[in-house]
């Protein structure tokens, strides 16, 4: 597994200067809504990005069964390399979640996924979401299931799942509900929480 690690370097050198390159951009109070929208997709981009290029990797060198392993192990830390400055937090969250870490649990979260829930059975668009709060902004982003490779780990059991993974699934994440996905169907939503506002240098 730690050969892969090589995968990290470039990506968060890449995450810095997307937040610095956003940084010195002007700001007033009017266009900040706007700039978190910009800075977060940036950033839940490419450490989606981060993600897949290192389960890929892991699939390539071992198998899914492999690669379900690496992402019990790895894939928190590779998510938090995109906590740079003024990102507090960063999460993937899902109703029907595989690691407990990701769970709903704050009613602001659950509101949000069953707004993109409910914009998603009435075929309208998903897009991402900047809300206020007494502490800052919070970026909400859809994660959609849209390559065919993800149903190996989260589509139907004894169809999709590669029987390695659903093995090595069932022993890591006994409470596991992340299965029974199809293509284009919503998986999750990224939520990255700031504190603060955007200053110029």
């Amino acid at each position: 597994m730690k050969q892969l690690l090589y995968f990290l370097v470039l990506p968060a050198l890449v995450l810095a200067y997307a937040w610095f390159a956003s940084c010195n951009q002007p700001t007033n109070s009017q266009k900040l809504p706007a700039q978190y929208r910009q800075t977060g997709d940036s950033v839940t981009t490419q450490a989606q990005q981060l993600l897949l290029k290192n389960l890929n990797g892991a699939v390539e060198q071992g198998g899914y069964g492999y690669a379900v392993e690496f992402c019990n192990i790895y894939a928190d830390s590779l998510t938090k390399l995109a906590a740079l400055p003024l990102i507090t937090g960063i999460q993937r969250l899902s109703a029907n979640n595989r690691n407990p870490k990701n769970a709903l649990s704050a009613p602001q979260d659950i509101a949000m996924f069953a707004h993109y829930t409910n914009q998603k059975a009435n075929q309208k668009a998903i897009t991402d979401t900047v809300v206020t709060t007494d502490n800052g902004y919070v970026y909400y982003k859809p994660i959609m299931l849209v390559m065919p490779t993800c149903l190996k780990c989260h589509g139907k059991p004894n169809a999709d799942i590669d029987a390695a993974a659903l093995e090595i699934i069932t022993q890591k994440y006994p409470t596991d509900r992340a299965q029974g996905y199809q293509l284009n169907d919503l998986r999750g939503m990224w939520k990255l929480t700031f504190a603060g506002e955007f200053t110029n240098p």
